[in-house]
């Protein structure tokens, strides 16, 4: 739960379900996995191999309430969620969340491989061996929010953070980030008034603040395109502008 004045808190009956009637009925799952009665865990992620679904794996963050430590932790079930462990490598991607995992909470498991599984938070790891072992991924940016691997060819994995989009086809030895995207995320913006020609100026995620020329004198059906340029403001600033200037 989010309240506008706060982050996310836990509650009592945070946790992780599972029905098998399609929905109308749901079972919570509790056989390995921690007590989520305290409230102490944020959000929650999931993910299932395609091609092997007994296996689950479910990522938590901990608030690192009551002296433990925060983080995250990942947590596998090879009996279609019956029974979850913890990863023997937890202690190697705990840093993944570093105090605000109600931000993130995404895992993604190769669909043709149990074995191979992502995980995103401020930085993205990818584990070959179950969870055993991590590696760090190169990356354009920071703060990861999703990912998508194509379930019939597992080499094109596509990731998304507060930069933008990274694009891999050999399983992210190598990757692209286009910039050419018109999927920038404006937080706010202030709109000068002037008739005819007016400035838009926005915030943005981790980017800083934009500004753009409208132009409306060929009329609202012939906004000609504009290339915006730097201005004042971070993703967490607002812009006042004059109406006049």
């Amino acid at each position: 739960l989010r309240y506008r004045w706060n982050d996310p808190v836990g509650g009592p009956e945070s946790g992780v379900y599972k029905t098998i009637d399609g929905g109308r009925s749901w079972r919570r799952l509790t056989r390995g996995l921690p007590d989520f009665a305290a409230g102490e865990y944020e959000r929650v992620g999931i993910d299932v191999c395609a091609s092997q679904p007994e296996t689950v794996y479910v990522l938590l963050n901990h608030d690192g309430a009551r002296g433990r430590k925060g983080g995250a932790e990942i947590y596998r079930s090879d009996d279609f969620g019956e029974n979850f462990a913890l990863i023997e490598g937890n202690d190697a991607i705990r840093r993944t969340h570093p105090g605000y995992g109600w931000f993130f909470g995404q895992v993604r498991v190769d669909p043709s491989d149990a074995e191979t599984v992502y995980c995103l938070g401020l930085s993205a790891k990818v584990s070959n061996d179950g969870g055993h072992t991590w590696r760090g991924l190169r990356g354009s940016h920071v703060d990861y929010h999703g990912g998508w691997i194509n379930p019939k060819d597992s080499t094109h994995v596509v990731l998304v953070n507060d930069g933008g989009v990274m694009i891999s086809h050999d399983s992210f030895k190598t990757h692209h980030h286009p910039t050419n995207l018109q999927i920038a995320h404006g937080y706010n913006c202030g709109i000068s008034q002037q008739e005819g020609k007016f400035w838009i100026y926005i915030c943005t995620q981790d980017t800083g603040g934009w500004r753009g020329l409208v132009d409306l004198t060929r009329g609202r059906d012939a906004i000609i395109h504009q290339r915006w340029e730097s201005a004042t403001g971070d993703e967490a600033g607002r812009h006042v502008v004059d109406p006049t200037n």
